[in-house]
């Protein structure tokens, strides 16, 4: 099962994405789903996400978000 989030919280207040927040990990915690994600947000990346795929007109890096998330790959975004 697939499901595809971006900015879904548009005009929520912080109570609101924390409770979306909340959401995704139980779902992600829940077992087989897989979310796809999209976001600038690095702290909600580093949360929730088990890998990252980074673009900017190409892929520039994809793996675990600490493995990945470097000083220079952020500044290569």
């Amino acid at each position: 099962m697939y499901c595809f989030l971006m900015s879904p919280w548009a005009g929520i207040d912080i109570g609101g994405q924390e409770s979306v927040y909340n959401l995704l990990e139980k779902l992600k915690g829940d077992g087989n789903l897989t979310i796809l994600f999209v976001t600038h947000e690095l702290s909600v990346v580093y949360r929730l996400a088990d890998r990252v795929l980074c673009l900017n007109k190409r892929m520039l890096c994809t793996d675990a978000p600490r493995e990945m998330l470097t000083p220079e790959a952020i500044s290569n975004l």
